[in-house]
């Protein structure tokens, strides 16, 4: 979506290619200092008010780029990359539990007698002693194919849309993740 963002903010500094490294610097700098946070106060109030603070900023960012701007008017750019940048904080809190979540869901251990000192049930996937290897499977999908995911839906949402709608259809599985949190 970044060169359709980059015409209707007429950004001829080339300053609209940084927004993804400002959000994943952001994300680094959360991941880095507060992970730690969800093992003294639990996953859920910090995914569920990541979420509700980042959708927000997602509506923000889709007004920004919904009509063609004149280079003459300065400011547009320096608040998509400073929104970029909050989400990409806001989207830590998220990230460092989704690698806690993947490793309850598949284990962290390859103890096949006793995972985490509960009684053993003879259909518990971890038993098997593949779960290392299923959760660094996903782990590194997430990573690695999300990305590639992403870019692709995006080139097709900006094919035939403006790029305002990558960013609705951001908060749309942004609700969704919520409200997955919030069935347990």
């Amino acid at each position: 979506m970044v060169p359709r963002i980059q015409f209707q903010l007429a950004d001829e500094g080339h300053d609209v290619l940084l927004g993804n490294v400002y959000l994943f610097i952001g994300m680094g700098i959360t991941t880095f200092l507060c992970w730690p946070l969800p093992l003294l106060h639990g996953r859920k109030p910090y995914v569920l008010a990541s979420l509700g603070l980042a959708i927000p900023l997602q509506f923000s960012q889709a007004v920004l780029v919904s009509q063609f701007r004149p280079p003459v008017v300065l400011g547009f750019e320096f608040g998509l990359l400073f929104i970029r940048f909050l989400t990409g904080i806001l989207l830590g809190f998220t990230n460092i539990n989704d690698f806690a979540v993947l490793l309850d869901l598949f284990g962290a251990s390859l103890q096949s007698e006793y995972p985490h000192q509960e009684i053993v049930a003879s259909d518990d996937a971890r038993r098997e002693g593949g779960g290392i290897g299923v959760w660094l499977g996903i782990w590194a999908w997430c990573w690695v194919g999300s990305l590639s995911f992403g870019f692709l839906s995006g080139a097709g949402i900006i094919n035939t849309f403006n790029p305002q709608w990558g960013f609705y259809i951001s908060v749309g599985t942004m609700i969704a993740k919520a409200e997955k949190c919030t069935c347990r």
